[in-house]
């Protein structure tokens, strides 16, 4: 470890003389920088107050031609004044001055850039323009007048040239002012990049070329003892490849060791095969050589495999991943492997991912094995169970068909021969034991029609003799007379159904619980009974507008009753039905039972 910080110290002195030459580079390109930005800003400062300069000669010249201007036309308004006969010439030279002293005037005031006059007059001269404009307007008009031949006072026309010479010679002094006042200024600057750069100049050498020089001298001293120490460095590091070439060897020969008795894979970030052992090559029955091949290839049984792979490679952390897996090949025998994702890391960054796989086929197959075992042994008893129900449900059957059978025939015809008895007995009128007889034979004919309705509910005829929906239809209409109740059959093109008998009876006991259900504890007032059948599916829905239910309570509902939820839902899946309900508290119930036709002869 001493050898190896030993190693790294002098690599790093062997790197300082292109640290060093790097860094003296940065510091005189620094220096450089420094001066040629602090000579082109003086430059740009002095080449505008040049600039500036040159625009206040044009404006002084401008400016002293205005007064020779002023008085040229002045002479020449008298002299055409005074002429005996005014030529035309003398009044064109007097209009063109005039106009040239009024455009040279406009621009001097305004600065606009007309006649090469750019920038701006300063507060003191546009007052002073401000002020002499008047006189100037005056004599303007004046000059115009004597033109155009009006008449005009000669003494009040030199009062207005005067007065305009003196107030123009405090413009043009005024300019001459401002224009030393930039050159005093200019000098001030020139001075103050002085001083500036020489300051400059005084802080490089010691802050930027003393250190620099400094630092060089130090990085040559390192050179020197680097090399002493690179020369010491060279004989350890001779015995130090020795020492890796035997540990090398026997790293080869655990590897091999590895190689052939565990089964895994290095891959890079994406899933591509950078080494593979040779174990896990024979598994997956790999030929050849497959680096650079996602692993993906071999461990995925369709594109849904493919995605999950491919997702966990992108969005894998640091926790390791573990799954278990089936791989197919061709061929061969389905294996199922225990695999678990490593990721590896180096300076704080995913480097690559390790696969370490685990053959566990036996512990599946076990494992299938006994779930089919247990599935078939649930299977048989739900079987079982089925057949049991079924055997009670027949019997319960069978003996609704006994006591109907004897109550038609022995209770039945007993209260019919008793009603007749009763109707053929005479009794004088006044007979005080008429009403009784009245009485006595009215509670026959109940008695008698409520044997009737008992015998139709435990089996009715019609289901027997013309099938579930005739039965569905005779049950609607006795429920009806007898509740007051509105329940109504749709049973549209269904009328010839016939199934067996078993089946017919099973259907008929739903629908009849479901109808006396919504009479007793929804309190419905319409039922509809709707009988639908399609190429494939007997559909039988049971819609009334009661009370509703929640179907979390429905057990505690009916427990009372002995009958049920479940007891439709036994039934149903006895004869291969499925059954579904829906309801709500205040909206009514909806039961409906679905049958499929085709596994029904």
């Amino acid at each position: 470890m001493d050898n190896q910080n030993k190693i790294q110290e002098t690599n790093g002195k062997a790197r300082a003389p292109h640290e060093a030459i790097t860094m003296l580079r940065k510091y005189y390109f620094l220096a450089l920088s420094i001066i040629l930005l602090t000579i082109l800003s003086s430059q740009v400062f002095i080449f505008n107050h040049l600039k500036e300069q040159n625009s206040d000669s044009r404006v002084i010249n401008i400016a002293g031609r205005q007064r020779m201007l002023s008085q040229k036309l002045v002479k020449e308004v008298l002299y055409l004044k005074s002429s005996i006969a005014p030529d035309d010439s003398t009044k064109w030279r007097i209009s063109k001055n005039l106009e040239t002293w009024t455009t040279s005037h406009t621009a001097l005031k305004n600065r606009n850039g007309s006649m090469g006059l750019s920038g701006s007059n300063s507060a003191d001269i546009s007052a002073k323009f401000a002020d002499i404009q008047p006189v100037f307007e005056a004599l303007r008009n004046s000059i115009l007048n004597v033109v155009n031949g009006k008449d005009v006072d000669d003494r009040e026309m030199y009062q207005l040239s005067e007065t305009f010479l003196d107030k123009m010679d405090s413009i043009v002094f005024t300019y001459d002012a401002e224009a030393n006042q930039r050159v005093n200024a200019l000098q001030k600057l020139e001075i103050s990049f002085l001083i500036i750069s020489i300051i400059v100049l005084v802080l490089e050498i010691l802050l930027i070329f003393r250190p620099a020089s400094n630092y060089a001298s130090d990085i040559i001293n390192k050179l020197t003892t680097a090399e002493n120490e690179a020369l010491s460095l060279a004989a350890q590091n001779s015995k130090l490849f020795k020492d890796l070439e035997l540990s090398t060897e026997e790293l080869r020969a655990m590897n091999y060791a590895l190689d052939h008795t565990t089964m895994f894979a290095s891959l890079d970030n994406a899933g591509k095969i950078k080494y593979i052992s040779e174990k896990f090559r024979n598994l997956l029955n790999i030929k050849g050589d497959v680096v650079g091949k996602n692993i993906v290839e071999f461990l995925a049984n369709g594109q849904s495999d493919v995605d999950r792979f491919m997702s966990v490679f992108k969005n894998m952390k640091s926790s390791v991943w573990y799954d278990e897996i089936e791989v197919s090949q061709a061929g061969q025998q389905k294996t199922y492997l225990d695999v678990r994702l490593v990721p590896v890391y180096r300076f704080g960054m995913r480097f690559e991912l390790f696969l370490i796989c685990s053959d566990i086929t036996k512990r599946v197959l076990a494992t299938q094995e006994l779930n089919k075992l247990n599935r078939e042994k649930y299977e048989d008893e739900l079987k079982e169970q089925k057949s049991r129900s079924s055997q009670i449900l027949n019997a319960q059957e069978e003996e609704r068909k006994r006591i109907a059978r004897d109550m038609h025939d022995g209770i039945g015809q007993m209260l019919t021969a008793l009603k007749f008895n009763v109707e053929g007995i005479t009794v004088s009128n006044g007979d005080p034991n008429g009403e009784k007889l009245k009485e006595i034979n009215a509670l026959a004919k109940n008695i008698i029609q409520e044997v009737r309705t008992t015998t139709f509910n435990l089996t009715p005829p019609e289901l027997t003799d013309y099938g579930i929906v005739a039965a569905i239809k005779k049950m609607s209409v006795k429920l009806q007379n007898i509740t007051g109740h509105q329940v109504m059959v749709s049973a549209d093109g269904v009328q010839d159904l016939r199934f067996d008998p078993a089946l017919e009876i099973n259907l008929y006991r739903i629908v009849q619980e479901a109808v006396n259900n919504a009479l007793k504890y929804s309190h419905a007032s319409i039922i509809l009974i709707k009988i639908s059948r399609s190429e494939d599916m007997l559909s039988i829905a049971i819609i009334d507008d009661g009370s509703g239910f929640d179907l979390n309570m429905a057990n505690k509902h009916v427990a009372g009753s002995g009958k049920g939820i479940t007891n439709m839902k036994e039934r149903a899946s006895m004869i291969n039905a499925r059954l579904f309900i829906s309801s709500e508290i205040g909206t009514g119930t909806k039961i409906t039972i679905n049958l499929p036709l085709s596994n029904l002869s």
